[in-house]
């Protein structure tokens, strides 16, 4: 399994064929639609953190978006689109979980 991080908005506006291949477990406030609009609204003084989990045959298995921020001293990684998304959470195609386990532990190692 290999994760990898979109950083970019125009990373995020290339990634729509990954969204497709998770789209039927998706609401409208997890589609990279919604995410782009935000980002455009909001994203301004954050750092974009969208975490894709994929089989080795580059199948999307997980999609976990946050934004990375600073306030004050201290740095955050929350949800991305915190404010403005009812519906906020892992998208999971990998109902066992193990995608999302493998993002986690990328991002304590990262």
């Amino acid at each position: 399994m290999n994760v990898r991080v979109l950083t970019s908005k125009d990373e995020l506006d290339r990634s729509k064929s990954i969204w497709k291949q998770v789209s039927e477990y998706c609401t409208v406030f997890n589609l990279q639609e919604w995410f782009g609009n935000w980002w455009d609204c909001y994203g301004s003084d954050k750092e974009l953190r969208v975490f894709i989990a994929e089989n080795d045959a580059a199948e999307t298995l997980a999609i976990l978006p946050m934004m990375k921020y600073q306030k004050g001293n201290n740095t955050y990684l929350t949800q991305l689109a915190e404010s403005g998304t009812d519906y906020f959470s892992v998208i999971l195609k990998d109902s066992d979980g193990k995608a999302v386990d493998e993002i986690i532990r990328y991002i304590k190692n990262n």
